[in-house]
């Protein structure tokens, strides 16, 4: 299942410099899950906004979006929403 590798430039500022590499495969809120195909693996990006959240990697670009959504949820927890905020400024 070979897809085009193309660049994304971030939604929330064009002239943010944010370029990612791969397909954009899922979008929760402001959460975007972009995958490459590596060879073997799919790696995949977390970002919030502008804001890299998390990489990892899976067999097929559906297991990419059934573990970032896994991810999702967590930075969505109240608790930890508070200290991304905290975090960010």
């Amino acid at each position: 299942m070979e897809q085009p590798k193309t660049k994304y430039q971030s939604d929330d500022n064009e002239n943010s410099g944010l370029e990612t590499k791969g397909i954009l495969l899922h979008e929760e809120g402001d959460f975007r899950v972009y995958a490459e195909d590596i060879g073997i693996m799919w790696k995949w990006d977390l970002y919030q906004g502008e804001r890299h959240l998390h990489t990892g990697c899976a067999q097929r670009p559906e297991s990419c979006v059934v573990s970032a959504k896994t991810r999702i949820s967590f930075f969505q927890r109240k608790d930890v929403a508070g200290l991304m905020t905290q975090i960010k400024g």
